[in-house]
């Protein structure tokens, strides 16, 4: 007795003709007769079947069913085996056709669904099923492999009638394939979104460039650049072909301001994708600090870099050479002190993500640390000495730049050493001014200059060395007063000449006495004629500026104030004659202060019976008679010192 063989493949041929194979069964005693296929009549396993073919050569494993009809419905097939001895063996199984049904909801996605030659399948066969696709015509293609009984086949191209076919193996060499479905289907699922990688400046073009990562979508033909205006996007430019993996943006400007960008994909169905996650240039602004040579960067953060981002790196310049890094930061600040005056720096910014391969580069700021501006100049315009007898030092800045105020400083030599006499704020304008209340202007001779404090609070650009005049005088027996003065330092438009002025009695005359050249420092004043006065005189030298000063300048300065004095002297005679020659009885007085003189007659008895207190009245004797009278003479000198004198005097008639 033999068996009845196995059937192990049921293939389904492109007309929906069946081959069916089977394993040879065994058959020691060489029994063999026929084999019998049987084909259910209806699309029902229970059938009923009728025989489609007898095979009488044992060696045979395999029989193809002409006009089975297996492209359109499913099969199903049995095997028998008749022996030599008319003994037919019952089927081990029946199989079916792998009948496969695709489903076309018109949403661009094949569902795919079919059923197993056998359930549960022989041992001999795989458990997996390849689904094929045939795309171009003629060409099949292996989507993949399944356990499963169905497979979703989402399409990523435009419109096209696609057949597909399910196959599985067996152990024994062959292989059951299912009829070939087909459908029209249209690409309508959105291609994946690219990704981009960074969003950086390129400092050579000034152009915004976009590193990314294109679609895996394998049919994302083109894609649409966004920028972010807000909350919304603006596709700026669609790019076709060959996707470029750096993308300059021909209408970037990143030198004045943060630009944000996104990225999608476009299929060859018109599909898009969602615009990727966007991201957004560095835009790096500076404060320089001239005072204290520093510059404060600041920038705004580099948002949704890939792998997270790590840290920012400072890149610096001087004056062209190559950059350098000096510093880093997880912050958006970052201050850069020690900066050298008169030199151009260049800064930028570099984002690193967290495995330091993808970076994200600023903008680059460019500036010049110029020197703090200074005036042009500080001038001592004059060193004088006023009524108080202090010393008045006027000053002259350049208001061409701002400063913060003037130091001005004394010494007793000019080369030093100078001490700090007093600051002057800035006023708003040109002039300033300083007393100097301690100085010995009798006798000692100053200098002063005057040093700009600039805007950084810094002392800058000096001024020449003024001194002051010191006046000297020898009161001398002959009536004449000799002065000596130092010379005075220093104009720009240079000493023309040194007038003198003098007081009388403490009025000082409005015009000078005399004006000398400047190389003369030394004057005899005659003073005989003012005998009448009380004998006090005050000097002062004033040193005038010649033409010549380059800021249009023409000052005076003034010397000490010197006050002399000289002796007093009364003449008084002791006798006259009012009917003689010498009629009229007057004391001759010499430096004599006048406000303070009083002359008294007295007769023999002490009674008062004349009185002046003009100098230049005298005694006439009235209606008294000749005799002997006494006086009282009572006057201030120049000295201040109060003097009374008395004595007779002889009336003759």
């Amino acid at each position: 007795m033999i068996t009845s063989p196995v059937v192990n493949c049921v293939s389904v041929l492109p007309n929906g003709d069946v081959t069916i194979n089977w394993s040879q069964p065994a058959d020691p005693l060489s029994e063999f007769a026929s084999y019998n296929i049987f084909s259910s009549t209806t699309t029902n396993i229970a059938g009923p079947y009728s025989s489609i073919g007898t095979i009488n050569t044992y060696a045979t494993t395999s029989f193809t069913v002409s006009g089975a009809g297996a492209n359109t419905v499913p099969k199903f097939y049995y095997i028998t085996t008749t022996s030599s001895g008319g003994t037919t063996e019952p089927a081990t199984d029946t199989v079916r056709t792998i009948f496969l049904v695709l489903t076309n909801p018109g949403n661009g996605v094949a569902y795919l669904q079919w059923n197993p030659i056998a359930d549960p399948l022989h041992p001999s066969s795989s458990v997996s099923y390849s689904v094929y696709r045939e795309y171009p015509t003629g060409t099949f293609t292996p989507l993949g492999t399944t356990t499963d009984n169905k497979w979703r086949d989402t399409i990523n191209i435009c419109s096209y009638f696609f057949n597909y076919r399910v196959e599985i193996l067996d152990a024994n060499f062959c292989t059951s394939v299912s009829n070939v479905a087909g459908g029209t289907l249209s690409d309508q699922t959105f291609p994946n979104t690219p990704t981009i990688d960074s969003v950086s400046v390129n400092n050579t073009s000034g152009q915004t460039v976009i590193g990314l990562t294109p679609s895996t979508s394998s049919d994302a033909t083109c894609y649409v650049v966004y920028k972010k205006n807000g909350f919304s996007y603006i596709a700026i430019d669609t790019v076709c072909g060959n996707t470029p993996t750096v993308y300059p943006i021909a209408s970037s400007s990143p030198d004045t301001g943060t630009e944000s960008y996104g990225i999608a994909s476009v299929d060859s169905c018109g599909n898009i994708s969602p615009i990727s996650v966007n991201q957004n240039t560095m835009f790096l602004i500076y404060d320089y600090h001239l005072c204290e040579k520093e510059v404060l960067l600041g920038w705004n953060p580099y948002l949704h870099m890939q792998n997270g981002l790590k840290e920012y790196k400072v890149y610096m310049s001087v004056n062209g050479s190559a950059y350098s890094i000096v510093g880093d930061t997880t912050g958006l600040a970052f201050l850069q002190t020690g900066l050298t005056q008169n030199k151009t720096y260049r800064f930028f910014i570099r984002a690193f993500d967290s495995t330091g391969t993808v970076t994200s580069t600023s903008n680059i700021i460019t500036f010049f640390t110029k020197t703090q501006p200074q005036p042009t100049y500080v001038y001592v315009k004059s060193v004088s000495v006023n009524e108080e007898q202090n010393i008045v030092i006027s000053v002259q800045v350049d208001t061409s730049e701002f400063f913060r105020g003037v130091e001005v400083y004394r010494a007793l030599a000019s080369g030093g050493p100078y001490s700090l006499l007093g600051y002057l704020g800035y006023n708003g304008g040109p002039s300033y001014s300083i007393t100097d209340a301690n100085a010995e202007t009798a006798s000692t001779v100053y200098y002063y200059k005057a040093t700009v404090i600039d805007s950084c609070n810094l002392a800058s650009i000096t001024s020449n060395v003024s001194k002051s005049i010191v006046l000297t005088i020898s009161s001398n027996t002959n009536r004449t007063n000799t002065l000596t003065w130092t010379d005075y330092q220093s104009y720009l438009g240079n000493v023309s000449s040194y007038k003198i002025f003098r007081s009388i009695d403490d009025v000082f005359e409005p015009n000078p006495i005399v004006t000398v050249s400047s190389g003369v420092h030394s004057f005899i004043d005659n003073i005989e004629e003012f005998v009448p006065n009380s004998g006090r005189f005050d000097y002062y030298v004033q040193a005038v500026e010649g033409p010549g000063n380059p800021y249009l300048l023409q000052e005076l300065s003034n010397s000490n104030i010197v006050k002399t004095y000289h002796t007093d002297s009364v003449f008084i005679p002791n006798a006259f004659s009012p009917k003689g020659i010498n009629r009229i009885w007057l004391p001759v007085t010499q430096y004599v202060e006048k406000t303070e003189y009083k002359v008294s007659i007295f007769d023999r008895w002490g009674q008062k019976i004349w009185q002046t207190e003009l100098d230049t009245e005298g005694w006439d004797g009235g209606s008294f008679e000749a005799g002997l009278y006494a006086y009282v003479v009572e006057y201030k000198n120049a000295f201040g010192e109060y003097k009374h004198i008395t004595g007779t005097v002889m009336m003759i008639k």
